[in-house]
């Protein structure tokens, strides 16, 4: 009966046409709610990275989110930069993370998401900066899991037709510069030769 249930409502919410408005809150407010999406992984490379063996590379995947790259940056619990800390003494439980990133109810095969996977989940955010230049906007996004970790994101957004776009994210501490390339994947920013 469950399944059934869960299956009519899947139908109903596809097969609903739906319309998207143009976005008109202030940018601040945008960047709060598309931070999440603009940090997730892939769903995708997320299940992968639960099988595997050994802790996932950046090389691993074509998309270079900052949630995939600060799962595969290798931290030293006792070391403590501005934009990103761990809380505790030790290294989060993978089990732990995942609960922690990978948002919704049910369990096993009928486990259903109700959020990205993003290290920077909606109710983590402790503050958001912007600073609106004609069709840019910039600041930094501050988050915080409790007695897990904390860190600052900086980022780069364009105001498209219908919303703002987060186009850019550094943490400058960790060399981490992603820019969104073709198809919308993040890829890492190369350093200008000096």
């Amino acid at each position: 009966m469950f399944r059934q249930r869960l299956l009519l409502i899947f139908l109903v919410t596809v097969c609903v046409p739906v319309t998207l408005n143009a976005d008109d809150r202030p940018a601040r407010e945008q960047i709060r709610t598309y931070i999440t999406q603009a940090t997730a992984m892939q769903r995708a490379d997320f299940n992968r990275m639960a099988t595997m063996a050994t802790s996932p590379k950046a090389e691993d995947v074509e998309d270079k989110s900052l949630t995939l790259l600060l799962f595969a940056h290798r931290f030293s619990p006792d070391t403590e930069t501005e934009q990103f800390q761990l809380l505790s003494g030790y290294h989060p439980k993978p089990a732990e993370l995942a609960q922690i990133v990978n948002r919704g109810f049910g369990g096993g095969a009928l486990f259903i998401p109700t959020a990205p996977v993003s290290i920077i989940q909606q109710d983590y955010i402790t503050d958001v900066t912007c600073e609106v230049d004609g069709k840019q906007a910039s600041g930094v996004v501050s988050f915080e899991v409790p007695k897990v970790y904390r860190g600052k994101v900086t980022y780069i957004a364009e105001k498209k037709p219908s919303h703002w776009h987060i186009t850019e994210l550094m943490m400058s501490d960790l060399d981490l510069h992603l820019v969104r390339g073709e198809g919308g994947i993040w890829i890492e920013k190369e350093a200008k030769s000096q």
